[in-house]
């Protein structure tokens, strides 16, 4: 099976060199029969990847920070309180989703719900 965690941390010429250490097959094994290998993993192991790849980021991750215009909010909760407030919703707004790299491995997310008024 495809592990997410250990390809995560591959290099490009190590994983071409030894495919199989990380639950894919070598190019001549896909070349016989692609079709082998398109659509096999059932779609709970492929949520159970994505959970999995998740909590490696998570561990990257140190904090989240929310703006609404050029107002900061403590929580995703109180940036969607202050744009109900000045009658702006999710869906009106431009998001804009940035990571923030800390060095060391570490990183912040930043979220800015833009104001349709203000583009």
């Amino acid at each position: 099976m495809l592990d997410v965690n250990e390809l995560s941390k591959v290099d490009i010429g190590d994983l071409a060199a030894n495919p199989k250490k990380y639950g894919m097959p070598t190019l001549e094994e896909f070349s016989r029969n692609p079709e082998l290998y398109k659509n096999s993993i059932s779609p709970d192991e492929i949520m159970a990847q994505i959970d999995k790849g998740s909590q490696t980021l998570n561990r990257h991750v140190t904090s989240h920070e929310y703006y609404v215009g050029d107002y900061r909010c403590e929580s995703l909760e109180s940036a969607e309180r202050l744009m109900k407030e000045m009658g702006v919703t999710v869906t009106t707004s431009n998001m804009k989703p940035e990571i923030i790299d800390l060095g060391a491995g570490k990183c912040k997310i930043r979220v800015t719900f833009k104001l349709p008024h203000a583009e």
